[in-house]
């Protein structure tokens, strides 16, 4: 079974179970509220841009340009190559 299809099934079951089971609704209520709490934390510290989660966009960033700058450099030294041979 995929992942997906898997996936799926779960959620069938647990919309069928809070459907039927008190208990079970009133715990899942509680699961639900706790992962959104957690989500917007995260997400709080995402956007704050403070700690570790900073420094690796600051990494990738760097990567990034480093890459950006050797290519357009390339490129500019081959065009001037190809326009002094023209």
């Amino acid at each position: 079974m995929t992942a997906f299809k898997q996936k799926f099934a779960e959620r069938k079951t647990i919309r069928q179970r809070r459907k039927t089971d008190p208990d079970f609704r009133s715990s899942d209520d509680q699961r639900l509220a706790a992962e959104k709490a957690y989500q917007k934390r995260t997400l709080k510290e995402k956007l704050a841009l403070t700690g570790a989660y900073a420094e690796e966009k600051s990494y990738t960033l760097k990567w990034r340009l480093n890459w950006a700058i050797l290519i357009i450099g390339f490129l500019t030294a081959f065009v001037y190559v190809i326009l002094f041979f023209v």
